[in-house]
């Protein structure tokens, strides 16, 4: 699977993410196939986790960020599974 199929989700997912309110490295400052994401107010809430496990989205809780590396069996339905439960508790 070529990593161009791969990079276009990170960016979908901080696009999305930052018009939200979230805060996400500038891509010059990250590598291309993971990013963190800060929710609004700066914690994850306790429950985000169940949530996002419930829609099969899974991503590692980093102290005070989301942890967001997809792969290549990910596609751009999988980045929108996730926006739709972060866009829950922003």
């Amino acid at each position: 699977m070529p990593a161009s199929r791969l990079a276009p989700i990170p960016s979908i997912i901080a696009s999305e993410a930052l018009a939200m309110g979230c805060t996400v490295i500038p891509a010059d400052h990250r590598v291309g196939h993971m990013l963190g994401v800060r929710l609004p107010g700066g914690s994850i809430p306790e429950t985000l986790s169940k949530r996002l496990e419930e829609e099969q989205v899974f991503v590692s809780v980093r102290g005070d960020a989301l942890r967001i590396a997809p792969h290549v069996y990910n596609d751009t339905s999988d980045a929108e599974r996730l926006l739709t439960v972060l866009r829950e508790f922003v």
